[in-house]
């Protein structure tokens, strides 16, 4: 059922002229439900229409490369696939690891020896992709501001190896902004693998 709404989510079935699926669904429930959740019946009824929840390995690449701060909507249900929010959160925020300000920032990319097109590709992609991107409980993320990634992490969450496993955080020597590219670019891979095993 988990697996399902996920996809449905990303997938957004439920955006328009929903009556229809809805029946349809029900239907399918209703004469498949003693087997447990009919996942499977699903998949083959809606293949290939509007509402079809299978997703190719291109298809959760995709997302993954798509997946923004510019396109919310499309980022709340990626993230909510890959991330399970805590039951105990009052308010969570997405929040930049490496905060915004720092890396959008000529001046600072020079500082740190980045050349001219990793600086574009920086300011134009890695840096509001999801591979930037955490869930964070409202208070802690006020606290983090815009705090370089390295020293938050050293200070609050170093010696919590849960932080960085929930995150996907990729295990590096260091998460210096030098290492930023690096960095999004491994976990893009952990988002990736995560994303395939939760849909």
């Amino acid at each position: 059922i988990i697996k399902w709404v996920r996809r449905a989510f990303i997938r957004q079935i439920f955006s328009g002229g929903s009556d229809g699926t809805l029946t349809a669904y029900r239907k399918i429930i209703k004469d498949n439900y003693k087997n447990g959740f009919p996942l499977d019946e699903i998949e083959k009824e809606f293949k290939g229409k509007r509402q079809d929840i299978i997703f190719s390995k291109e298809d959760i690449e995709e997302l993954i490369g798509n997946a923004n701060y510019n396109n919310k909507k499309q980022l709340y249900s990626v993230m909510t696939a890959i991330f399970p929010i805590p039951s105990h959160a009052l308010e969570m925020n997405i929040d930049h690891i490496f905060p915004k300000s720092s890396m959008s920032s000529s001046k600072n990319l020079a500082k740190w020896k980045f050349d001219e097109q990793s600086k574009e590709d920086i300011i134009g992609y890695w840096c509001n992709n999801i591979s930037n991107l955490q869930y964070l409980e409202s208070s802690i993320n006020r606290a983090k501001s815009a705090q370089d990634f390295d020293s938050w992490l050293d200070k609050n969450v170093q010696k919590d190896n849960s932080f960085k496993s929930n995150q996907l955080i990729p295990d590096m020597a260091s998460y210096s902004p030098e290492k930023f590219i690096e960095f999004c670019k491994e976990r893009s891979k952990l988002l990736l693998d995560k994303l395939k095993k939760n849909i």
